[in-house]
């Protein structure tokens, strides 16, 4: 019997327990369908990805406008027309193209070890992208369950996240090892957090259109995983025959082999990708190349943020767990990420963003080592409009963002006195040598303390751009008192347990920075920027 991971098993964990891919397409302009974000991140993002993947084609078989989209959802026949050209790589059990899995190769024999596969020798565990040694797992509570099988719908959403998020490792099947090209995971370093972020709307509708790119809806390309090897997915794009942005967006260099026991998996291979399934004539034939193809194809993904350094090299955006979320709202504003989000939106099924639509970032962040690198935590991140600058309005944005650079000074003056006497200096230093260890302090306890100040900030500037876009803004004495009050109270915080060591000089460090806060706060550079 065949079976259709689409529309045979519901395995998407919603608001309303578990769906089917076809039913939630079909019910995703409604405001109640919704993917349950309280999963891990990495679930949450790999749902996503496929929902996209399969409304793009579906897109291409309707003839509903994406404001049409919105209100009243896909026709019947879009998605049973979706469905059909995506069904040879849907059939879980498929001995040729299994749904998100390589085929089971038989071993040359008793001692083919690549090859093994059976109940229980290899844990189905292994699917997960958060997989540690074992003694690591209980540590990190990663709500990886230590099961010996999984029931068809969990092993189809296993596989769904594999797909996307797996990551290089010595973990191999028939010589070919797991590698860093999955198209949802990037590896920013030990202890750094890979972020996703993305508009999402009222309703998950909202939400495809604004990741959906034109460019994966024309022509006939699939998604990789239903064209393994690109044999419907080659375009020509400026008359040269290359892979479609649908089937390159998808693609990933890594696929488990799987034993099954009737409907229950059993046991798994994880490991890379058959040569057969690369595209040599656009990804070259070494490792090297390949891995530049994968980069490049990063750059495209709609649910990553990639802006140009000072070198103009483009580098992917993060929001490392374990920084300050003030902190990092502040450098999401000063920095203008979120004018650069809404230019991302050309060529995209919505090219602007709706007022009701806000940010979302799906942040893991990666432990193990560069070689095998796994998800230490993956959550969900909805921050809040209050402290996060998602506003719309170009000239408002630019308002805010000379103040978060204003706040940042405050921050590095707070900063800079726990730091080593120069030794060239004419003048007494304003310096802390004695509290060197102690300036990681002294920026936490700024960030603490400035966090209802920057709130209350937002909302003046929003406030007065409402009634006056004309005018650039100024910041009222008080919130600049105020500025200057949360900077010396997180001085204090830290240099008050030390006050009899050196009381003169922390006294005339102290002075010091206080005209230093002033001056920063005077400098009344947002009006001046704004006119």
């Amino acid at each position: 019997m065949t079976l259709n991971a689409l529309t045979d098993i519901a395995f998407l964990k919603t608001t309303d327990g578990r769906s089917d891919v076809r039913g939630f397409l079909r019910d995703s302009h409604l405001q109640g369908t919704q993917l349950d974000m309280k999963e891990p991140g990495y679930t949450v993002s790999a749902q996503i990805r496929l929902l996209s993947a399969v409304a793009a084609v579906a897109m291409r078989h309707s003839s509903r406008t994406p404001e049409e989209l919105r209100t009243e959802g896909f026709e019947e026949g879009a998605l049973d027309a979706a469905i059909d050209d995506l069904a040879p790589g849907c059939d879980p059990f498929s001995a040729t193209i299994p749904f998100m899995q390589r085929p089971a190769l038989k071993p040359g024999g008793p001692k083919d070890t690549a090859r093994q596969l059976g109940p229980g020798q290899q844990p189905v565990k292994k699917l997960s992208p958060s997989m540690l040694p074992d003694q690591g797992e209980s540590y990190w509570n990663l709500l990886a369950e230590d099961s010996t099988s999984l029931s068809l719908p969990d092993a189809l959403l296993s596989l769904v996240v594999f797909h996307h998020m797996s990551m290089a490792g010595n973990n191999a099947y028939d010589g070919d090892k797991c590698q860093m090209g999955s198209p949802a995971m990037r590896f920013v370093g030990v202890d750094l957090t890979a972020t996703e972020m993305f508009f999402h709307g009222p309703t998950m509708m909202d939400t495809f259109l604004y990741a959906i790119s034109q460019s994966w809806i024309e022509g006939e390309g699939l998604p990789a995983w239903a064209d393994r090897t690109a044999e419907h997915s080659i375009t020509e794009i400026d008359g040269v025959p290359q892979a479609h942005p649908l089937w390159a967006a998808t693609w990933s260099s890594n696929a488990p082999a799987c034993c099954w026991d009737e409907n229950r998996l059993v046991g798994v291979r994880t490991g890379g990708i058959p040569e057969a399934w690369y595209l040599n004539s656009e990804m070259g034939t070494t490792k090297q190349s390949r891995k530049d193809w994968w980069d490049v194809r990063n750059t495209l993904d709609p649910f990553y943020l990639y802006i140009r350094n000072d070198s103009g090299e483009l580098k992917v955006q993060r929001l490392d767990m374990g920084r300050d979320g003030t902190e990092l709202a502040v450098e999401w504003a000063s920095e203008n990420k979120m004018e650069q989000m809404i230019n991302a939106l050309i060529h995209r099924c919505v090219e602007q963003p709706d007022d009701e639509a806000g940010v979302v970032f799906i942040r893991h962040q990666i432990g193990g080592s560069a070689s095998s690198p796994n998800i230490r935590a993956s959550e969900v991140f909805s921050p809040s409009p209050d402290e996060w600058a998602f506003d719309l309005d170009e000239d408002l944005l630019t308002e805010i963002r000379m103040e978060a650079g204003m706040i940042r000074q405050l921050h590095d003056a707070v900063c800079n006195p726990f730091r080593r006497k120069p030794s060239n200096s004419k003048y007494p230093p304003a310096v802390l040598d004695d509290l060197v260890d102690r300036r990681s302090d002294a920026s936490s306890a700024f960030w603490r303390k400035i966090s209802q100040v920057y709130r209350s900030m937002l909302a003046d500037i929003r406030q007065r751009h409402s009634r006056d876009e004309s005018i650039g803004y100024e910041l009222p004495d008080s919130l600049k008192d105020q500025c200057v009050a949360a900077s010396l109270a997180a001085f204090d915080e830290v240099v008050n347990p030390h006050s009899l060591q050196e009381p003169a000089n922390i006294a005339f460090v102290r002075g010091v920075l206080e005209r230093r806060l002033r001056k920063i706060t005077n400098s009344n550079t947002a009006k001046e920027e704004s006119y």
